[in-house]
């Protein structure tokens, strides 16, 4: 089947001319499905590291309550 296709695509310039367009979208396609899936992964880690400054923060920030709490007591 395949050795039919290629067959008709060198014969046919037309057929030659359309699958290197598809091709060459596919390719583009992958690769830009491939700089969001980074650039996705770069976010979700920065997310997750302001994540992690906000409770350092918060926990920092309920020590200090708990500390000026007992004192008053």
């Amino acid at each position: 089947m395949a050795l039919k296709i290629m067959k008709l695509a060198t014969k046919n310039k037309f057929i030659l001319l359309i699958s290197r367009i598809i091709s060459t979208i596919v390719v583009n396609l992958a690769v830009k499905t491939q700089h969001f899936g980074r650039l996705c992964k770069l976010i979700l880690h920065k997310y997750a590291e302001l994540c992690r400054i906000t409770l350092h923060f918060m926990n920092k920030e309920t020590a200090t309550c708990n500390h000026k709490t007992n004192k008053k007591h």
